[in-house]
């Protein structure tokens, strides 16, 4: 068990801590720029493979049907 002044002591020190962990963050923040491009790039490929693949097998159904 903590005494009253240890207490008092260990949240003073976690209070500190949120303190500057929170100073660091908004500094992080500032500097860093989130970019999503590639991600977004990469995705948008995808889509149009699947969405040619679609197309390819749709198309592929349509020639065996008529012929």
């Amino acid at each position: 068990m903590l005494s009253v002044k240890e207490q008092v002591e260990l949240e003073e020190l976690e209070l500190m801590n949120s303190k500057i962990e929170d100073d660091i963050d908004k500094k992080i923040e500032e500097e860093y720029e989130y970019d999503n491009r590639f991600g977004a790039f990469l995705l948008l490929i995808s889509y149009c493979a699947i969405a040619l693949f679609i197309i390819y097998k749709m198309a592929e159904l349509l020639v065996k049907r008529f012929s």
